[in-house]
C-alpha cells in the first residue's frame, strides 16, 4: 500500500461534515440576523472546519500510534502504512491550513476563532486527553470555536457577531460545546456497559443542546425543530438500549451515534432560526451517512 493511500487512510472524513456543519450553521445564523457573508466566505468557513477536524484526527493517530500497536494493529500507522513522522507532519499542516484559509476568505476574526479551534485540537492531542475533565473541555472550546468562526464569517467584524445575531444565535456555541463537552467525558468510558438508568440519562443530556434552540426562537414558527429533534431522540434512545446488549459494545453505541448527532442538532437550530431548508438538508445528509456507513460495515 502506497504513503498516499496509507495518508487517505488518516482523513476520517464523515466527522469532518459534522465540524463543516457547525460551521455554516453558525454562519446561517448570523445571516438570517442580518449578517452579511457571502458564500464565498460560507464555503471557506466550512473548508477550513474540515481541514481543521481532520487535521487533529490525523495527528491523534500519530500521538496514539503506540497505543495502537495493541489496541488497534490495522490501523496505518500501526500497520506500517504511514510513518509516523509523516502523519505529524500531515496533521499539523492541516491544522494550520485551516485557520489560514478562514483568515485569506473569511476575515481576520473569523481566521482567529479557526486558530483557536486549531489550538485545542492540538492541546488535546498532545496531551490533553490524558485527563478527563480538561481533555473533554479542550474538545468543547473546539467546536465552540468552530461555531463561532462560521457566526464571525458570515458578520465579518466581532461587533457585527455580538451586536446583530438574536440571543438564541449567541446561544449557538455554548450549546455545540457543552454537546461536545458531554460526548467527549462520556467516550472515556466507552468500553463500559452502563446501567438502563445511567445509558438512558446520557442521551436524555445529549438532547438539551438541540432542545434549546426550541425556547430561543419561541417567537418564530415554534414547533419547526421537532423533526430533528424526534430524529435525535430516537437515535440517542436506541443507542442507549444497544449500549445495554450483554456482549454487546457498551457505551460506544451511544457515543458513535451522537456522534453524527451533531448534524441533527445543527438541524434543530437551523429550523428555529427559519432555516428550513438547510435544515431539512441536514437531516437528510444525516440519514444518508448513516446508510452509507452501515453498508460499509456490513
Amino acid at each position: 500500500m502506497s504513503t498516499l493511500t496509507g495518508c487517505l487512510r488518516l482523513l476520517r472524513w464523515p466527522g469532518a461534515l459534522t465540524a463543516a456543519a457547525n460551521a455554516v450553521t453558525g454562519f446561517l445564523l448570523v445571516r438570517r440576523a442580518g449578517g452579511d457573508g457571502t458564500r464565498l466566505a460560507a464555503a471557506a468557513i466550512a473548508s477550513s472546519a474540515v481541514l481543521v477536524y481532520l487535521g487533529g484526527v490525523v495527528l491523534n493517530d500519530a500521538c496514539d500510534a503506540e497505543r495502537d500497536r495493541a489496541l488497534h494493529p490495522g490501523r496505518p500507522i500501526p500497520a506500517g502504512d504511514v510513518t509516523r513522522a509523516t502523519a505529524i507532519a500531515l496533521g499539523l499542516g492541516l491544522l494550520v491550513a485551516g485557520p489560514l484559509v478562514a483568515l485569506a476568505m473569511a476575515g481576520p476574526a473569523a481566521g482567529v476563532a479557526m486558530g483557536a479551534a486549531a489550538l485545542c485540537a492540538l492541546l488535546y492531542d498532545i496531551g490533553g486527553k490524558r485527563w478527563r475533565v480538561p481533555g473533554s473541555l479542550l474538545m468543547g472550546g473546539a467546536r465552540a470555536s468552530n461555531a463561532a468562526a462560521g457566526m464571525l464569517a458570515s458578520a465579518l467584524t466581532v461587533e457585527v457577531a455580538l451586536g446583530a445575531p438574536s440571543p438564541g444565535a449567541l446561544a449557538y456555541p455554548i450549546a455545540v460545546g457543552g454537546y461536545t463537552v458531554l460526548l467527549t467525558y462520556a467516550s472515556t468510558f466507552e468500553e463500559r456497559r452502563p446501567t438502563a438508568v445511567l445509558a438512558g440519562g446520557l442521551a436524555l443530556i445529549l438532547i438539551l443542546p438541540a432542545a434549546l434552540a426550541w425556547p430561543l426562537f419561541a417567537a418564530r414558527w415554534w414547533w419547526a425543530p421537532a423533526l430533528p429533534l424526534f430524529a435525535l431522540a430516537a437515535t440517542l434512545v436506541s443507542g442507549a438500549r444497544d449500549a445495554q446488549i450483554p456482549d454487546g459494545p457498551g457505551l460506544g453505541a451511544l457515543i458513535r451515534r451522537a456522534v453524527f448527532g451533531f448534524l441533527l442538532v445543527d438541524a434543530a437550530w437551523l429550523m428555529g432560526a427559519t432555516w428550513y431548508d438547510a435544515g431539512f438538508w441536514l437531516i437528510l445528509v444525516y440519514v444518508g451517512l448513516r446508510f452509507l456507513l452501515a453498508r460499509l460495515r456490513s
